[in-house]
């Protein structure tokens, strides 16, 4: 039997022909979509498109666009650990600082990954064939803590400060790349704070206005230290197990 040839759609376009599509290509596309446009923007019509391909063809492979999600999720989240070097056994405030750092790298390399790890945490559990391992990295994350004299309530409670921190400093930190001020606005900025410092007794003193907004390696790890420091005087045990026996002298100027 003769194979099927491509169709011309209304537009003149030539549709690929029927049974030419893969799972694995619907997949790589779903990804290169998301790059380009974000999550919030797929939709079966739209990835169609980009396949040159009949919307309905992608239901012989995926049912739902939830279903392409935890498909995508799976992919994703594998490939994201594999990328991501795991904690280490030293002390916990310094191995929970390096491995957050290197999360925030990781998450910053891909919008997908942002987008599943960011806006679809929740994902990670409820669709995910993944979700046992997703379960024993955590398990890295709490066992840091239980060691260094956490209950495991608590422990899960500490992890959740961290990770929120982390990716909510990439969302936005993304968020606003390539983001430039207009130079009349910027002119406009400088020009109603100057009308105005005078009754800014704290800020009148800055160098740049603008240095309020700065997202950068030095201020992501400044925030990550202020965790540090402020678990240290919650937890007196995290306080005893930091890296020098007690809270780091950083740590003790981060909570003054």
């Amino acid at each position: 039997m003769a194979a099927s040839k491509p169709s011309a759609t209304k537009a003149g376009h030539q549709r690929r022909a029927r049974g030419s599509l893969s799972r694995e290509e619907i997949l790589v596309a779903a990804r290169q979509f998301i790059e380009q446009h974000g999550l919030v923007e797929l939709s079966f019509p739209r990835l169609a498109k980009e396949l040159k391909a009949a919307p309905t063809s992608l239901y012989w492979y995926f049912h739902t666009k939830d279903e392409l999600l935890a498909a995508l999720i799976d992919d994703v989240t594998r490939e994201m650990y594999l990328h991501l070097e795991p904690i280490g056994a030293g002390s916990w405030d310094e191995e929970i600082v390096e491995y957050h750092v290197r999360f925030r790298a990781v998450l910053g390399s891909s919008s997908v990954y942002r987008d599943v790890f960011g806006y679809r945490a929740q994902a990670l559990f409820g669709r995910s064939r993944m979700t046992p391992f997703i379960l024993r990295s955590i398990e890295d994350d709490l066992a840091l803590f239980v060691r260094a004299g956490l209950s495991p309530d608590e422990a899960a409670h500490v992890f959740n400060l961290f990770s929120v921190y982390t990716r909510a400093f990439v969302l936005v930190e993304h968020n606003t790349v390539g983001e430039e001020i207009d130079p009349e606005a910027l002119d406009l900025i400088t020009f109603n704070f100057a009308k105005i410092k005078a009754d800014l007794p704290a800020a009148r003193g800055l160098d740049d206005l603008m240095q309020i907004v700065v997202l950068d390696d030095e201020r992501f790890r400044m925030g990550l230290r202020f965790l540090v420091a402020g678990l240290c005087q919650r937890y007196p045990a995290l306080r005893r197990a930091a890296s020098t026996g007690r809270a780091p002298a950083w740590a003790k100027a981060a909570a003054r």
